[in-house]
């Protein structure tokens, strides 16, 4: 198992099934998402 700053992440995608319970949060990118979508958005 390899870890960056405290995350455990699998060595091998056999080993993906020990990760199923993991959660993932992304909402603190929302702000940055919609200034990225302003600047980048081509109509």
């Amino acid at each position: 198992m390899a870890t960056y700053i405290g995350i455990r992440f699998p060595e091998r995608a056999e080993f993906l099934d020990e990760y199923q319970s993991y959660k993932v949060f992304l909402e603190h990118w929302d702000s940055l998402t919609t200034a990225l979508r302003t600047h980048f958005t081509y109509e």
